[in-house]
């Protein structure tokens, strides 16, 4: 008996550890793409910042291609890898919450909608 719970003890083990190394080895590599995505983040909230005449009374939508219009954001590339991207604006009581997608040839940031580039 003692037996059958060391080794239900060593496989839990073995199995949290090898998720561990598997999730850390995946936020290393997609680390360039969360910084391309507190880039567009920060670029919003400056250009809000600067034009807050602009903010939505509910939601709105800005485009890394408009931010960068605007001298707001330098670019949209990781290295030769060109990205698009977009920022949802949305109000939320008495402050605003500012959510970043970019879609990347390797990496998307989940939600994010195609369709939304065609329309902003």
């Amino acid at each position: 008996m003692k037996k059958i719970v060391y080794t239900g003890f060593g496989i839990v083990i073995i199995l949290v550890l090898g998720l561990t190394v598997i999730g850390l080895n995946l936020k290393a590599n997609n680390k360039d793409y969360y910084d391309l995505e507190k880039k567009i983040e920060e670029s919003a909230k400056l250009y809000y910042s600067q034009f807050p005449d602009r903010f939505p009374s509910n939601e709105a939508i800005i485009s890394a291609n408009k931010l960068i219009e605007n001298n707001f954001l330098k670019n949209m590339k990781l290295s030769k890898e060109e990205c698009k991207g977009y920022v949802v604006v949305k109000k939320v009581y008495m402050y605003y919450e500012y959510a970043p997608y970019i879609k990347c040839k390797n990496y998307e940031t989940k939600g994010f909608d195609g369709g939304i580039l065609e329309e902003v």
